[in-house]
């Protein structure tokens, strides 16, 4: 990309409203990392099957997050290593019980990185779109309609102030149950 790198494109995308996948031959840990931080919705690399990247295409147009196997290890050490929430020795991370209020605010204080808490729902449907669910499969986890997922979703990204799936996951990474 003479005069542009791929990383710097991403934010001029963004600003179009379209979703981004980094299609390259770079699966350096840095890259991905920087490229997911920066709002790829997902990071291909060149030898994925053609198959691969139209289901790639298709998934970020519905919403979804798109990694490469190749680069998923990348994400799941980082995010370990910055202290995922509930991360044991064996590696395990448990799942959050359900609330018994989904809609009421789990967070009592402000936090520096929301705009306003989550929602104890809001929270539920982060931590499953940081697991790699997709719209359809949190709706039917959470029993509730895909549009309300999308709802929560957007209200979500909003209130991280992110513009991307990939970087709410990340988010949920580094901050989790600790917002």
């Amino acid at each position: 990309m003479p005069g542009n790198s791929g990383l710097s494109a991403i934010d001029d995308l963004r600003k179009t409203g379209a979703a981004v996948i980094m299609l390259t031959s770079f699966a350096l840990d840095e890259y991905v990392l920087a490229a997911l931080e920066a709002g790829a919705d997902g990071f291909l690399v060149k030898s994925a099957e053609p198959a691969e990247i139209i289901n790639a295409v298709h998934g970020v147009t519905r919403g979804d997050a798109v990694l490469s196997p190749a680069v998923m290890r990348t994400v799941i050490d980082r995010a370990v290593r910055t202290g995922a929430p509930g991360a044991s020795s064996s590696g395990g991370i448990p799942a959050t019980p359900p609330h018994d209020q989904p809609d009421s605010p789990r967070h009592a204080g402000d936090s520096p990185t929301l705009l306003e808490p989550l929602t104890r729902r809001e929270e539920d449907v982060l931590r499953l779109l940081a697991e790699g669910h997709s719209n359809q499969e949190i709706a039917k986890n959470l029993v509730v309609a895909e549009s309300t997922v999308k709802t929560h979703v957007s209200h979500t990204l909003a209130k991280l102030q992110v513009s991307s799936r990939v970087q709410a996951a990340l988010w949920w990474g580094r901050h989790g149950e600790r917002a």
